[in-house]
C-alpha cells in the first residue's frame, strides 16, 4: 500500500484480529459476516455499493478495514487488510459508506 493512497483506519476497534465469516450482496448493498477474537459477532454493512473485489474472503484474520483514496469521489474505497500477508484471500469495496453492529450485549459463542 501506497503511503499516500491511505486515509484512515476505520471502523470498530474489535476489527482488529476478527475473522471474515461471510460475505452477502443484495442490490446496492454488502454485508461482512465477522466473527472477533472473543468469538462475537459483528456485522459491518456498505451502503451505495458500486464495485467489490472479493477473493475468497471467508476465514480472513483481519489486521484492519483501511480506507483508501478513491479513484472516485464521493465514493469510498474500504480495503480489508489481511494479517497474514502470504495468504491470496482479499476484499475490497468500494461505495458510499458503511455501518456497524457489534452485537455489544452478544455472549461470547462457545
Amino acid at each position: 500500500m501506497n503511503a499516500s493512497e491511505f486515509v484512515a483506519y476505520v471502523g470498530p476497534p474489535d476489527i482488529h484480529d476478527s475473522t471474515i465469516t461471510s460475505v452477502t450482496r443484495q442490490g446496492d448493498s454488502v454485508r461482512v459476516e465477522l466473527r472477533t477474537l472473543d468469538a462475537r459477532p459483528l456485522s459491518l454493512t456498505f451502503q451505495g455499493v458500486a464495485s467489490i473485489m472479493s477473493q475468497h474472503p471467508e476465514g480472513m484474520f483481519l489486521y484492519a478495514l483501511t480506507e483508501l483514496a478513491s479513484p472516485s469521489p464521493p465514493l469510498r474505497r474500504f480495503v480489508f487488510a489481511n494479517s497474514d500477508e502470504e495468504s491470496a484471500s482479499a476484499l475490497e469495496v468500494l461505495a458510499e459508506n458503511f455501518t456497524s453492529d457489534t452485537a455489544a450485549d452478544a455472549p461470547p459463542k462457545a
